[in-house]
């Protein structure tokens, strides 16, 4: 359980980094079902984008797995940068392809920190697709 609140964090650090240049190419669009505004702790997240969200974290996991064992073998910070660029472009791909932009998908992995009912949802069904 630590480890996933920590890959939760991971993902969210990541994805943020790569989210500003990014956010402009996919146009902002929100997902059907969660309208794209910042959730706070009483707006209810529909199942559906917690679906989404689960879907994405499983890829984005994988990713950043994948990723980590390629940096353990550079050396050059250039191609470290290089990796960790095309990390993150995957990163976002995988957020899309669930359905999801990246403020969305980065909004309800904020709301997971600061609520844990939704947390465990999310993580149980991340665990299901897994």
């Amino acid at each position: 359980m630590y480890l996933k609140q920590i890959s939760i964090a991971i993902t969210l650090f990541a994805l943020a980094f790569a989210a500003p240049g990014l956010m402009a190419q996919q146009g902002g669009q929100p997902a059907p079902g969660y309208g794209g505004e910042q959730p706070t702790p009483q707006a209810e997240i529909d199942d559906a984008v917690i679906d989404r969200v689960a879907t994405a974290m499983v890829e984005v996991r994988s990713i950043q797995q994948d990723f980590s064992k390629q940096l353990e073998n550079v050396s050059d910070n250039e191609q470290a940068r290089a990796l960790q660029t095309e990390a993150q472009e995957e990163m976002v791909a995988a957020v899309q392809q669930a359905g999801l932009s990246v403020q969305e998908y980065n909004n309800v992995v904020e709301r997971m920190n600061q609520d844990p009912q939704l947390r465990q949802e999310v993580i149980e069904r991340a665990e299901s697709i897994q």
